[in-house]
């Protein structure tokens, strides 16, 4: 639903632009560019523009400038942040010099899609020292040497659908995305691990909205568990949160050993590679580009 949304308000945004500079008052040899694109692409250094008036459609053909873009007289470049919608109407090799600089596989768009990690660790907590409550990093710097990964459950899905992974102990992994019938509990006696996800992103690329089901267990081991969770909860892109804690009962040390559930939701603009690492290295080279013409202009 909320990739509908977002589609709906780039329709509207081109209606609009497309009001302001109807096709058929289009000189000959023009047309539109339109993308979803993250505010740092398209404004560089002015991206505190968008920041101060989410909701305004902000003129962008100075940005565009400083890339080697001309927008003549007649043009339209708008960028509206709040929907992450850019919209121009140029000449046509001005098009696609956009098109260029602006490539599908960097667009807001279906195709990028959500990874959901789901990390069990152990850590051992020092004497009258709390860890409830506690964020990851703030653990992490408590555990020290102690902290150990036990296992990790990792599944992807596309914005707003729903996936399960199983990782069976001595059995075949799995995964099923929407659509497919899909069991949701590991059966019983079964050892291993199961993560069902279903991810909300929003239009900033930023926030996820996480539901989820994670399910773990371990017999016969020093490490025998039988973990569940079953909760929502919105992340940052890339950013881990401590989704569970537990005692483990046996150890009655003076530092006692606990289980930890670390969960962590990021966009991904391909296999592989991490969005907001794609977008780091796209800015870094528009802004090449931007110094580029800037030192070609105080050549002439």
């Amino acid at each position: 639903m909320r990739r509908f949304s977002q589609m709906v308000k780039l329709w509207l945004t081109v209606l609009v632009v497309s009001c302001l500079c109807p096709a058929d008052d289009l000189p000959k040899g023009w047309r539109m560019f339109a993308q979803k694109l993250p505010p740092a692409l398209v404004l560089g250094d002015g991206v505190a523009e968008a920041q101060l008036e989410p909701g305004r459609a902000i003129d962008v053909r100075k940005y565009v400038k400083e890339l080697g873009i001309e927008i003549p007289p007649g043009g339209v470049a708008l960028y509206q942040p709040r929907s992450s919608s850019f919209v121009a109407f140029a000449p046509n090799d001005q098009v696609e010099l956009l098109e260029s600089l602006f490539p599908d596989h960097w667009c807001l768009g279906p195709a990028h899609y959500i990874r959901v990690t789901g990390t069990l660790a152990e850590m051992r907590t020092p004497p009258r020292a709390k860890s409830h409550g506690l964020s990851y990093s703030r653990l992490r710097d408590l555990a020290g040497e102690s902290w150990k990964e036990i296992e990790q459950i990792q599944v992807s899905t596309k914005n707003g659908h729903r996936a399960l992974a199983r990782k069976r102990i001595g059995g075949a992994d799995s995964k099923k995305t929407e659509g497919e019938e899909a069991e949701y509990v590991l059966s019983k006696d079964e050892a291993g691990a199961l993560l069902e996800i279903e991810p909300v992103g929003g239009a900033d690329y930023e926030k996820i909205d996480l539901s989820m089901i994670w399910q773990s267990r371990i017999v016969g081991s020093a490490n025998a568990h039988d973990l569940n969770v079953t909760t929502s909860i919105t992340f940052h892109d890339g950013t881990p949160i401590v989704v569970g804690q537990w005692p483990v009962q046996a150890d009655q040390s003076q530092n006692p050993r606990s289980l930890i559930l670390v969960v962590t939701a990021e966009w991904m603009a391909s296999e592989g590679i991490r969005f907001r690492d794609g977008m780091a290295d796209e800015a870094r080279k528009l802004q090449r580009i931007r110094e580029e013409v800037a030192k070609a202009k105080k050549a002439r």
